[in-house]
């Protein structure tokens, strides 16, 4: 898509794709063609009024379905590619982050942990039956992964 930007007939806007997208598209095996045919014809799902899942089943591939998230503005702003592209219904994540301990979890749902996985120290994975239960950071401020700072002014908001 390079310099030349396409427009999507079925938004009729110019389609823009992130640095994230592109990473991800190429680790995924996901062409251009293949994203662009997907925005042009896939289903959708609104998550917002702006924020859209594009999603479609492709047949030679194995890890169906492909999906897009996408922000619709003066552009199509492809935000993500996923695949084996599952919608979660409607579950809340919850991020809890302890000061005194240095330590950020990112709860998907309350299933049971039935099995640990750590990446490094720092990265710890819990394993539901379903998949990712929750993520846990240890020492997240003090190694760089805690990129959120809440000041007082919103603290007190």
């Amino acid at each position: 898509m390079g310099q030349n930007i396409p427009i999507s007939l079925r938004f009729g806007r110019n389609v823009r794709l992130t640095h994230h997208v592109r990473n991800r598209m190429a680790k995924r095996g996901v062409s251009e063609a293949m994203l662009f045919d997907l925005i042009e014809t896939g289903e959708i799902r609104h998550a917002s009024a702006t924020d859209i899942w594009i999603f479609k089943h492709y047949g030679d591939r194995s890890d169906n379905l492909v999906c897009a998230a996408v922000l619709l503005a003066q552009a199509v702003i492809v935000k993500t590619v996923l695949v084996d592209w599952r919608l979660g219904g409607g579950q809340t994540m919850k991020m809890n982050y302890d000061p005194g301990d240095d330590i950020l979890v990112i709860e998907f749902n309350k299933d049971s942990i039935v099995r640990d996985i750590s990446l490094n120290w720092n990265v710890n994975i819990g394993m539901t039956e379903q998949g990712i239960g929750e993520i846990v950071i240890l020492d997240a401020k003090k190694a760089g992964l805690l990129p959120v700072e809440i000041g007082d002014e919103l603290r007190a908001a």
